[in-house]
């Protein structure tokens, strides 16, 4: 599916990308982030209002979107890596290329298998600062850089913390292995990538 959306968006010349290696490298991560953005922004007020134990019980718990979700995802990060390595490579970094999507693969396959997929559904919105900031690279005229470090920190930040924190302190310790465990690495990695990109803000500002 990413492959034929890639193949049309390049020949069709879609944002300028066939010019632009750095926007066809982004081109991937405006579908599947927009796609998750819309489940994300369905499925947040519902879990926001939910009792801790209800909300333990709905990420512990399998559904037709979040298999569906996880699928796509998969579908996105091996197309990405294949694709990103023969149109271009040299935006295809360590971290936030080949670890990030070999440990989504992996992680979302053991979802899959464990009937948990809702794990993933349940953090869906963590997406919308990556919409964000991969619709101001594909059109420069909306980028916002303030708008894309500010959603950063609400969602992936501020928002994650809370959920990891409701989510850990009333799991069973039965489950915690499969879920806080790999949620942990991603809640660190949102720290860190957030340390990042406070440095980049005082070197704009200084």
């Amino acid at each position: 599916m990413f492959v034929v959306l890639y193949g049309l968006a390049k020949y069709f010349n879609v944002f300028s990308i066939a010019e632009n290696e750095k926007r066809r490298s982004w081109f991937l991560s405006f579908i599947i982030s927009s796609v998750m953005s819309i489940y994300g922004i369905i499925i947040l007020p519902h879990i926001f209002f939910l009792d801790p134990k209800d909300y333990v019980s709905f990420v512990l718990s399998d559904s037709y979107i979040g298999q569906l979700l996880c699928s796509v995802f998969i579908q996105f990060c091996v197309s990405d890596l294949i694709i990103g390595c023969l149109d271009y490579n040299s935006h295809i970094k360590f971290l936030e290329g080949w670890v990030h999507h070999i440990y989504y693969i992996i992680i979302l396959s053991l979802f899959k298998i464990y009937g948990i997929t809702n794990s993933f559904y349940a953090f869906s919105w963590c997406e919308i600062p990556t919409l964000i900031l991969s619709v101001g690279i594909l059109c420069p005229s909306l980028k916002s850089y303030d708008m894309f470090v500010l959603s950063f920190v609400a969602f992936r930040v501020v928002m994650f913390s809370y959920f990891y924190l409701m989510f850990y302190f009333h799991c069973s310790w039965n489950m915690l292995y499969i879920t806080i465990a790999p949620i942990s690495i991603i809640l660190l990695t949102h720290i860190y990538w957030l340390a990042n990109l406070l440095q980049s803000v005082r070197k704009k500002a200084a």
